[in-house]
């Protein structure tokens, strides 16, 4: 397992050391305005994806029986194409007007560009829940780096060209379409089973698997709507500008979530299956995880909390120092993000989706809160943020010890199951 979250690490970290290397690049090319309307796009397409494939992207781990997981997959892309085509009839009336409300106005033009980049995405995401399936991490993590590349390349290789909001959602759909392309090449490299009339029947695993389209679905979109709301919340109340910025702490403060914990998170959640299968208890391994993603976080993000602000106009140039104090509250909740991924990854295993749908609506509900308390009382971007970090750090932390509570011997013995309902 260890090998398996270190090659995944790799590829992660050489993803992230392209994007590093060129952000500062990038930041010279593109106002925070630009970085600000590509913000907006990105938090969009967060929420659009899951919803997608109807949240059945996640459960492809799960089955014992390879024909069931290959069904759940074809599931997935066939719901992502209908929604695609749902959702660009959906855009056709809306006019600049609409788009203006949200801070958005000068988007209107490309609202189209928006269903397909849901379709990559979720094409993406269900054909990486089957490469893990296949464990087969190295390919993961070529394909993670090749992607960054592609994206960060084309942002400025255009943005040297024609600088704009829309050259940079140019620019991620090029590296979508890259992604989605080298995703269908290796499916058809690594799955060997030959294709042949299923015996698995899509209503059924529907049903099977409804905990992931009526609990864990909503679950994922309350938790992206949580962690989106200040850039909708920035753009509104403060315009694109103020959102770029945080989109910009947000990009260097995910880094080491993403380094560390996603491949933790990925790796124990078919772990946690095999164990849980084995009635195994959870907890002395989920405990271990846990502090492990808290011991690797904490020193890169106490020294953004407390230097932020120079660290980033360092780095991306004197414009950016609001980013750095957006950053400086930020960092701490990211550290606990990072450390509950972990339990975060246990959780449909030991089928808590029901009650951690009812925390993602405390938890919303409490951001909701801290960011409209900055703006009434402060009318602060910076009190905004800091409110909306406090709110999230109490949340993580209960979260955190939740799972451990439910993820003893007793609870798993309590639960059987292929891991549906």
């Amino acid at each position: 397992m260890v090998l398996n979250i270190g090659v995944l690490a790799f590829g992660q970290i050489a993803a992230q050391f392209i994007n590093f290397s060129l952000m500062p690049i990038v930041t010279r090319l593109y106002s925070a305005h630009d970085i600000g309307l590509q913000g907006l796009f990105i938090s969009s397409l967060t929420l659009f994806v899951p919803l997608a494939t109807l949240g059945l992207h996640l459960a492809i781990v799960l089955p014992k029986e390879e024909p069931e997981a290959w069904q759940l997959f074809k599931i997935s892309i066939g719901s992502a194409l209908a929604f695609s085509f749902a959702l660009e009839c959906a855009l056709v009336p809306l006019n600049e007007a609409w788009f203006e409300r949200i801070g958005a106005g000068e988007l209107t033009p490309y609202r189209h560009l928006l269903p397909a980049a849901v379709l990559f995405g979720a094409l993406t995401a269900a054909s990486s829940q089957y490469l893990f399936r296949k464990q087969v991490y190295a390919v993961v993590a070529r394909l993670t780096v090749l992607h960054s590349a592609v994206l960060q390349l084309s942002r400025v290789s255009l943005g040297l060209n024609a600088p704009s909001g829309l050259t940079l959602i140019i620019a991620y759909l090029a590296a979508g379409t890259c992604a989605v392309l080298l995703h269908g090449v290796t499916l058809k490299t690594v799955r060997k089973e030959r294709e042949e009339h299923s015996r698995f029947n899509s209503m059924a695993l529907l049903k099977k698997y409804r905990d992931f389209t009526l609990l864990r679905l909503p679950q994922n979109l309350i938790n992206s709507f949580s962690q989106l709301l200040p850039v909708f919340i920035l753009a509104y109340y403060f315009g694109p500008q103020s959102s770029g910025q945080y989109s910009i702490a947000v990009a260097a403060l995910s880094a080491p979530a993403l380094l560390i914990g996603q491949p933790i998170n990925d790796v124990l959640y078919p772990r946690f299956n095999v164990m849980h299968h084995g009635q195994d208890s959870l907890r002395p391994l989920l405990i271990k995880a846990t502090l492990s993603c808290m011991a690797l976080g904490i020193l890169p993000y106490v020294t953004v909390a407390v230097y932020g602000e120079q660290i980033f106009s360092f780095v991306y140039g004197a414009d950016w120092a609001l980013a750095g104090n957006y950053g400086q509250w930020l960092a701490i909740w990211y550290f606990f993000q990072m450390a509950n991924r972990p339990a975060v990854a246990a959780v449909p295993v030991l089928r808590l989706q029901g009650g951690l749908l009812l925390y993602e609506l405390g938890s919303t509900g409490s951001k909701v809160l801290a960011l409209w308390a900055g703006y009434r009382f402060f009318d602060s971007g910076i009190a905004s943020v800091a409110l909306f970090s406090v709110a999230g750090i109490l949340a993580y932390v209960f979260l955190i010890i939740w799972v451990i509570v439910h993820s003893g011997v007793d609870h798993a013995k309590s639960r059987s199951g292929d891991g549906g309902t």
